[in-house]
């Protein structure tokens, strides 16, 4: 199996005693839910975000970093538990003419459910548009408590393939190895992966999934906003 490397890329997302920049949540009530029976379906990629996103929703730390002056822009944050019992989906705004970081403020009533949860067994996306979007282009979701961990990982649901690879889209590397999951009630995703990567700004990724050595469909995704 090939090693996995690591996506360090929000290091770190707030500087101590900066004054904090919130996004406006758009949804209205806060929308999650908690519920055992599971129909499961859903997208390949379910988290983009670093080790640290999983308690920063406990904490109401979540951030995303805005690299450039930046319009007004509408961002959806998903979070997602590997059981697919809890789920939420809420809309934001990104302000506009910000650098740096965002806080995207988590008014969960669910907090003891989600603090249950181990570093793997919650994914976060912070996807770009509203949610009824469709695009493929992601911020990474870190935490603003800068003594956390920046590693960046990508979960994502395999649809029953054996082996799973990233690679960065146009590098000369060969695709990395993703890990399975497997321990625990596995509903809505499978596998995670690691990346590495200078880009400044975005890095546009391809997920290579095989089954039993057959390729199946790739999928191809961006993460913008990797820097200040």
């Amino acid at each position: 199996m090939r090693k996995l490397v690591g996506l360090l890329l929000l290091l770190p997302l707030a500087a101590g005693g900066a004054e904090q920049i919130s996004a406006d949540l758009l949804s209205d009530p806060f929308f999650e839910r908690y519920q055992p029976e599971v129909d499961v379906s859903g997208n390949v990629i379910v988290g983009v975000m670093t080790m640290a996103a999983a308690g920063a929703l406990t904490d109401d730390l979540l951030g995303v970093r805005l690299s450039q002056m930046a319009q007004a822009t509408d961002l959806c944050l998903r979070a997602t538990s590997a059981d697919g019992i809890y789920t939420s989906r809420n809309h934001y705004r990104l302000p506009a003419d910000q650098t740096g970081s965002i806080h995207l403020p988590y008014s969960s009533s669910m907090r003891e459910v989600v603090a249950g949860y181990g570093d793997l067994d919650v994914a976060i996306a912070a996807s770009v548009g509203d949610c009824n979007s469709s695009g493929t282009d992601y911020y990474v979701v870190g935490s603003l408590d800068a003594a956390q961990s920046a590693d960046t990982v990508i979960f994502l649901n395999s649809f029953g393939a054996t082996d799973v690879f990233v690679e960065v889209d146009g590098s000369d590397e060969l695709p990395e190895a993703c890990e399975p999951i497997t321990e625990g009630r596995r509903t809505t995703y499978d596998f995670y992966c690691r990346v590495v990567t200078n880009a400044a700004d975005s890095v546009s990724l391809n997920i290579i999934r095989e089954r039993f050595g057959r390729e199946q469909p790739g999928v191809r995704l961006t993460l913008v906003g990797l820097a200040p």
